[in-house]
């Protein structure tokens, strides 16, 4: 990702124009209160919550990446929202989407390994969305998730589809649809292919074949998110 500096706000790919709001770089500065170490990579505005424009800050802390978002508050900027680091992944592209094309906006953060993570108002406050959320066992090397984009309904909204990396799930995947934030989706050929597993899982099979079934579903699967 090529690093701004700070002076330079980014360019946010986005069909229209992000609000300005007049933020200087001391205030950005003044308004983070960073101690030593931290780094503000590059800000621009954004329209997150309906007329309310903020600034989302990309910092850096000894190698970790976050966001940090700020309103202004009484005349000055205030920090309202500080992210978790992304453990060590960088951002490799920042734009302002409307991912269910239906007028609410979001910051996107597509990260060097692929992940993309959501900066958003829900209507009660500044949040994050990742998909890998939902699943509290995810792994890593081998064991790692895999996460696919793609329409799976046609009406032109990308699902997301998680493809577990190890045998110790109730299911072999997780699917979500976009409603400003990460909601359960399922089609047919999904629904058939957690069905295979529960009733595999009901059979009385021993763990090897189930670990051995639920491996063949997995394939199944990472074969559909890649067509």
């Amino acid at each position: 990702m090529k690093r701004f500096l700070l002076a330079l706000p980014l360019v946010a790919a986005c069909g229209g124009t992000p609000q300005n709001i007049n933020a200087s770089v001391e205030e950005i500065a003044k308004a983070l209160s960073r101690p030593a170490g931290i780094s503000a990579l590059t800000w621009d505005a954004a329209d997150l919550r309906e007329g309310s424009g903020c600034v989302f800050v990309l910092t850096e802390n000894r190698g970790h990446q976050g966001m940090t978002i700020l309103e202004r508050r009484e005349g000055e900027l205030a920090r309202v929202y500080i992210s978790p680091s992304w453990n060590g992944a960088k951002a490799d592209k920042i734009s302002i989407t409307d991912m269910g094309h239906d007028g609410k906006k979001e910051v996107e953060i597509i990260l060097d390994n692929g992940r993309r993570i959501y900066y958003l108002h829900d209507g009660k406050g500044y949040a994050e969305e990742d998909v890998l959320k939902y699943h509290g066992m995810t792994g890593h090397g081998r064991y790692r998730d895999d996460v696919f984009y793609r329409d799976l309904d046609g009406d032109g909204v990308e699902e997301a589809l998680v493809v577990y990396g190890h045998d110790f799930s109730s299911s072999p995947f997780g699917a979500y649809k976009w409603r400003h934030g990460w909601t359960e989706f399922e089609n047919s050929y999904l629904e058939e292919a957690r069905r295979e597993y529960e009733l595999s899982a009901k059979s009385g099979m021993d763990a090897l074949a189930l670990g051995d079934k639920k491996r063949e579903i997995r394939k199944n699967l990472l074969d559909y998110a890649q067509k």
